[in-house]
């Protein structure tokens, strides 16, 4: 019974260790020096702090840190971080506290460029967009960050967002649009009229 009981907890100790290493560890084949490199870990959460209505803007807030051990560089031939907004919102407006943002209204695209130094604090992106749709509707958004995770300088592993209010990873992020009305056009009351005597 003992034997059992220390084979269950070894076993559940070795899940923990694997549930705790990072989602991608250095690739061998891509880096001369075996993996030795420390690797960055990018994680991306994409939380609703506005939800959008007929009248006001949905607006989204991007946290996108790097948690592992090693800096991740700006890799220039490539995007760091990319969020295709979904047809039933209309790119508005994007800001970012640090990097570089480039915007494609049409395309209703955001990117993002800059580089991430392992435990910085994390870079905040602010994206606004009006609710296009005319009926009740969950709107789905997911951006995907891209990141060096063997030190060769490119973008070789990506990590899709999360909804922080949700567990699990690679959740995407959901808000209600509750529909819009269309306008009834106003008749305006006149009088009776009365009939000669």
């Amino acid at each position: 019974m003992r034997s059992c009981c220390r084979h269950g907890l070894a076993l559940g100790w070795l899940l923990l260790l694997l549930l705790d290493m990072p989602a991608f560890a250095c690739d061998a084949a891509a880096n001369p020096r075996g993996g030795e490199a420390p690797a960055a870990r990018v994680a991306a959460i994409l939380s609703v702090a506005q939800a959008g209505t007929a009248s006001r803007p949905v607006i989204y807030d991007i946290l996108l840190f790097n948690r592992g051990s090693g800096d991740r560089p700006d890799d220039p031939v490539s995007d760091e971080l990319v969020d295709v907004l979904p047809a039933e919102l209309a790119l508005r407006r994007v800001d970012a506290d640090a990097g570089t943002i480039t915007v494609d209204l049409a395309g209703n695209r955001v990117r993002w460029n800059g580089a991430l130094a392992s435990g910085a604090a994390a870079v905040a992106i602010r994206i606004e967009a009006d609710v296009v749709a005319t009926p009740p509707a969950t709107i789905r958004n997911q951006a995907c960050a891209a990141y060096d995770s063997n030190g060769d300088g490119r973008n070789g592993r990506t990590v899709l967002s999360t909804d922080p209010s949700h567990p699990g990873a690679a959740v995407p992020t959901t808000f209600r649009f509750a529909g819009a009305q269309a306008r009834r056009p106003r008749y305006r009351r006149h009088p009776a009229s009365s009939s000669p005597p």
